[in-house]
């Protein structure tokens, strides 16, 4: 069978499965938009790097264990990808990498015990396949792209399987119903364990069933426990895990008491957050979280922000306005004075002159009184 495959640059379809495929290996320029490599041997995908076009990844059962961002880097056109089937425990992309157009992610039936940094690019997706997997919690806004998820045959956290199913819209198809029978509790049909801390819940479960196991093997061997050699690199004997146990507990201890702490400030945030609301009559959904009455609080203290801004430009303008039609108002008025006091000016040159004239107008008087007192005596 083809162990190595080596694409030609004109290859725009190919159907490679049910090989043994391990390398892939592209030539020049590759136009390739679609292609199928399930079932082989692949344990990495970087040479997806000289296919820059692909927009159907086909990698279903193979081996591959590990993934990371730079390997998506060129991927743009990438639509769907089936991963299905392989070894991942994690499948962590950052948010800000491509491809930004994926519409259908398949990871189902692998090892995945952990999801981080996929928020932003699960909300875009049309079809998520979770199943399958050993995974306790994710992360999912509120997405109205989903048309189908499964999430059964998991070691989900209940708490966080609630969360998912508030954030999932309706018309998804969602894999309900699907595990009828559950050792713990359950969700819609999905089984789920209820635990104040999930991850260090599972580790001190897995650790006791190591301890029990190699209890087992000390308990039908015939030598002394203590004196069992270290046969592998980093193995602990039964005593250090029993130590590593008590450990955690004194942990976890503490982490419970962080934990009312950190329940009691949220209790008093969300009650910060009930006199936001009725301070500023701000309406929320009925029975809505916390989260989404404080967005719903911030939102219109940005309203109100973005009203004062906008007010405070238009008064701005009015006033600038105002001030434009002062100009010419002031420069009237400015004319107007002037005019005014040389009118005052020269009505005060017109008194001085008029009290000149009357006081020449009393001696001419006086003048003539006097003639005609003179010419009377002499007529006499």
């Amino acid at each position: 069978m083809l162990q190595v495959l080596s694409i030609p640059e004109d290859i725009y379809y190919l159907l490679a499965s049910h090989n043994q495929i391990r390398y892939v290996f592209g030539e020049g320029q590759n136009v390739l938009d679609r292609l199928d490599l399930s079932y082989n041997k692949l344990s990495t995908i970087r040479w997806l790097k000289d296919f820059k076009q692909i927009n159907m990844l086909d990698l279903s059962f193979n081996e591959i264990e590990d993934l990371s961002a730079r390997e998506f880097e060129q991927l743009e056109k990438l639509t769907i990808l089936k991963l299905n089937n392989n070894r991942l425990l994690t499948f962590d992309v950052p948010s800000d990498a491509p491809p930004a157009v994926l519409r259908s992610l398949d990871l189902s039936h692998n090892r995945l015990v952990r999801l981080s940094y996929n928020q932003q690019q699960f909300e875009q997706l049309e079809d998520l396949y979770l199943d399958h997997n050993s995974l306790i919690s994710v992360t999912l806004g509120v997405t109205r792209k989903f048309k189908n998820l499964k999430l059964a045959h998991n070691d989900w956290d209940c708490a966080t399987l609630m969360k998912l199913f508030k954030n999932i819209r309706f018309g998804t198809v969602v894999d309900y119903n699907s595990e009828m029978v559950c050792p713990n509790e359950h969700e819609r049909g999905i089984c789920c364990k209820e635990s104040d801390i999930p991850y260090l819940d599972r580790l001190l479960q897995f650790t006791a069933v190591v301890i029990s196991h190699d209890k087992k093997i000390l308990a039908n061997s015939q030598c002394n426990p203590s004196s069992l050699p270290v046969i592998y690199p980093g193995a602990l004997s039964t005593a250090e895990l029993e130590k590593e146990i008590q450990i955690f507990k004194k942990e976890l201890q503490s982490l419970e008491v962080n934990i009312e702490e950190k329940e009691s400030q949220v209790t008093q945030n969300v009650h910060k957050i009930d006199e936001l609301i009725r301070m500023y009559r701000v309406a929320t959904g009925d029975n809505a979280e916390p989260s989404y009455n404080l967005e719903q609080v911030l939102e219109h203290l940005k309203r109100r922000e973005q009203f004062t801004v906008n007010e405070t430009i238009a008064r701005y303008d009015q006033a600038k306005a105002k001030e434009n039609e002062l100009g010419p108002i002031t420069y009237e008025t400015n004319h107007l004075d002037a005019t005014l006091n040389a009118k005052r000016s020269a009505r005060m040159t017109m008194y001085m002159e008029t009290a000149q004239l009357f006081k020449l107008v009393q001696k001419l008087q006086k003048e003539v009184n006097r003639i005609a007192t003179n010419n009377m005596r002499m007529i006499t």
